[in-house]
């Protein structure tokens, strides 16, 4: 990362990644192994608070789970902020 940084009109947010301390792993977690269906339920971590702002883009990651997971699947999606 390059210190000093210039703040203009395009830039929203800086983020150093070298100082995040914690990994996260969990992000699906497959349930109901025994039915046949199987259950997707998805953390989606909006630490930038970019989602949880805009209807739109939950509307478009919805219909990409939707289409992305196989057929006889669910896919839950938790928007933790």
């Amino acid at each position: 990362m390059l210190l000093p940084v210039t703040k203009d009109l395009y830039t929203t947010y800086l983020l150093n990644f070298e100082t995040i301390f914690t990994k996260t792993t969990d992000f699906v977690v497959l349930k109901n192994k025994k039915s046949g269906i199987f259950d997707f339920s998805m953390n989606v971590f909006d630490s930038l608070g970019i989602i949880n702002n805009s209807d739109k883009i939950k509307e478009i990651l919805e219909a990409l789970v939707k289409r992305l997971k196989p057929a006889n699947s669910r896919a839950f999606i938790r928007y933790i902020v």
